[in-house]
């Protein structure tokens, strides 16, 4: 309890296209040449897939706020619609 644990020797969480994580398996079995170019590569491609991540996000979020308002309006009719088809029966 309490212990730190340096990502270092865990290596570099990767960041997949989709947003999920993991890391290397082989990772403590890699030279520290191959650790290294890993360790780049890696940092560049996590930076890119995070930005496209954000902005997807960014996206999805401006098209449900234009849905939503949209939407609202719609709930009510539909709502209203079937309090009159209730009172009918």
């Amino acid at each position: 309890l309490g212990e730190t644990i340096s990502f270092q020797e865990m290596g570099p969480v990767i960041i997949n296209t989709d947003g999920t994580t993991r890391t290397i398996d082989n990772w403590d079995q890699m030279s520290k040449h191959e650790q290294e170019v890993a360790w780049k590569r890696i940092s560049k491609r996590n930076e890119q897939r995070r930005k496209a991540l954000l902005a997807q996000e960014q996206e999805q979020n401006a098209g449900e706020e234009s849905n939503g308002n949209a939407g609202e309006g719609s709930n009510g009719s539909q709502q209203g619609q079937q309090g009159q088809q209730d009172t009918k029966s």
